[in-house]
């Protein structure tokens, strides 16, 4: 029964992270595909505790959305994801990991399959890089927060493995 989504001690394993991140000069963002919302609790924790201003911005699948869909209207049509690792259904940490996000002015977003793919494609042309389905979820925040907004400072993308 050791699972992250459950455990509060899984937060502490991303002390580390949070802190590297909080040196990043000028970092005013973070994007984060998520499923539990341990991650992104431990972060935005980490970043409020710490005076950080960091906005921490989650980014969940068509199919799995459980968190996301507390804070955006824009819920597209559900469809079989090919970002397979976002599957938590239980959400035990959702309204924590919301009431964080909005605390450090983040906001959530929901990938479609077209804009993931579409992510991918974007990160190879410009990087070289080859990502999985799930690190795009980082990239499509990214994307949508941009068509939204001017997004001066640095902005993060969490690029993990499958």
């Amino acid at each position: 029964s050791l699972r992250q989504s459950t455990d509060d001690i899984a937060l502490l394993g991303y002390e580390s992270l949070a802190q590297e991140i909080s040196k990043i000069k000028d970092i005013k963002r973070i994007y984060i595909g998520t499923s539990s919302g341990t991650t992104a609790q431990a972060l935005a924790q980490y970043f409020i505790n710490n005076k950080n201003k960091i906005e921490v911005n989650i980014i969940q699948t068509s199919s799995c959305h459980f968190m996301v869909n507390e804070i955006t209207e824009d819920i597209p049509k559900n469809e079989i994801s090919v970002a397979d690792a976002i599957v938590d259904q239980t959400v035990i940490r959702k309204e924590k990991v919301i009431e964080l996000i909005k605390q450090t002015g983040g906001k959530g977003y929901i990938a479609t399959n077209e804009e993931i793919n579409n992510a991918i494609v974007l990160v190879k042309n410009n990087t070289g890089l080859d990502i999985s389905t799930n690190s795009a979820l980082s990239i499509v925040g990214l994307m949508k927060d941009s068509y939204t907004r001017d997004l001066t400072g640095i902005s993060v993308c969490i690029i993990c493995g499958d």
